[in-house]
């Protein structure tokens, strides 16, 4: 029993180990992960050191015009915010994507200050 115990806890570790590179990030004694929406990050991290924010085209599909029989391409503005956390001198300094209020990218920028 103990051995079945211990080695669920090393499972957990290693999975918990291997999310915090690109895919979740630790606050504190909390994590968050891609797909979290800005609230969850604030409510896990607080407010962020700064925020940009910026729209993108993104391609939605292509429509063929009826009258010249060309494809033209759809496309849909899309609200992306680039969230930077600054946890100080010996932690380092993340930034979070965010589009259309999901996480979608984690990034360190080395260490804070």
């Amino acid at each position: 029993m103990t051995r079945v115990l211990l080695s669920y806890g090393v499972l957990i570790g290693m999975l918990l180990g291997s999310l915090t590179s690109a895919e979740a990030m630790r606050c504190g004694q909390r994590i968050i992960a891609l797909g979290y929406t800005k609230t969850e990050v604030v409510d896990r991290c607080g407010e962020p050191t700064a925020i940009d924010q910026r729209y993108e085209e993104e391609i939605t599909g292509t429509l063929v015009d009826p009258v010249t029989k060309q494809s033209v391409l759809r496309t849909v503005s899309v609200l992306v915010e680039e969230w930077t956390y600054n946890f100080g001198p010996h932690n380092l300094l993340y930034l979070l994507i965010f589009k259309e209020n999901r996480l979608m990218k984690i990034d360190t920028r080395g260490y804070g200050n």
